[in-house]
């Protein structure tokens, strides 16, 4: 994988480097925050409308237009680019998805294959604190208290709900050096909001799921949502390397999202395939591209 320096000239380096007042750093941060708030204030609003207006677009073709039109390579105060592999080798962590578990297909394929080069992929188990009622927030503490120390290092796999919980992790923990997500799921809030049960999930405080680890039916508190509204707003603002999976058929999270993550980010390679969301029959493709990707951590 090659190193690509960031895309900033002599002059912008320049101006960087020249001290600031603190009262410049604060309107500069005021501002930025704002523009992100109005932004993604606009999103939730365009999911509501397609919703309520009962249209046939999907709405988040115009919500992910919305924020890519707001995203800008260097951010005040977010790294000028990505962060490339420590000499250390990493920990290696594998996030499985919502509703699913640490013995899940995928995280046994994807553990067992690197077994086989004396490489230990951590299948953290997510269910934090229960299914019933699960918190992204703990999610996130859960993979930076299993990360390590102050100079430990971790490339994390995501699939699904994992997927976002990675990418979360990496945005606010400088330990994370490279994420391989597979159909992740970005645009959580958004997209739940849009589905048929949600005004009776807030009403009752319960929403009927299938958890895929027991193969039973089972429930999950209003309480997750709310949680992951305060962290979920938005694309995470992600300076890694990272390797995203997903299925050009996937009815659950659509590759548009995907799509609009990676636009325009040199540090992201998306990998679109022929497939749905749980991406079992391209297990062999993702292995192989996946080998590929780590060749920096791996030495090889």
């Amino acid at each position: 994988m090659s190193r690509i320096p960031p895309a900033m000239s002599s002059t912008a380096t320049a101006a960087s480097k020249r001290p600031k007042s603190p009262m410049m750093r604060s309107n500069a941060r005021s501002s930025v925050s704002g523009s992100r708030r109005s932004a993604f204030a606009a999103l939730r609003i365009s999911a509501a409308v397609h919703v309520a207006a009962g249209s046939t677009s999907p709405w988040w073709h115009a919500a992910s237009a919305r924020i890519q039109a707001r995203r800008t390579p260097h951010r005040i105060g977010a790294r000028a680019g990505p962060r490339y592999p420590a000499r250390m080798q990493p920990r290696f962590l594998y996030l499985h998805g919502f509703a699913s578990g640490p013995r899940s297909t995928k995280a046994v394929a994807f553990a067992d294959h690197y077994a086989q080069r004396g490489i230990v992929l951590d299948r953290l188990d997510q269910r934090v604190p229960s299914l019933e009622h699960l918190r992204l927030s703990a999610m996130i503490a859960a993979v930076e208290q299993a990360i390590g120390g102050p100079t430990d290092r971790a490339v994390v796999f995501g699939s699904s709900l994992g997927g976002l919980t990675a990418a979360r992790v990496a945005e606010r923990d400088p330990r994370v050096t490279g994420l391989v997500l597979l159909a992740p799921a970005f645009l959580l809030i958004d997209r739940w909001r849009a589905l048929p049960g949600w005004e009776d999930w807030r009403r009752t405080g319960w929403r009927d799921i299938h958890d895929y680890q027991t193969r039973q039916p089972a429930r999950i508190d209003f309480g997750a949502a709310e949680d992951a509204m305060a962290i979920d707003v938005g694309y995470p603002e992600v300076r890694v390397p990272t390797l995203i999976f997903h299925g050009v058929h996937d009815p659950d999270v659509p590759i548009e999202i995907s799509r609009a993550f990676a636009r325009g980010e040199p540090h992201v390679r998306l990998v679109e395939l022929d497939d749905g969301h749980d991406l079992i029959a391209s297990l062999p493709r993702m292995l192989d591209e996946t080998d590929r990707f780590l060749a920096p951590w791996l030495g090889g």
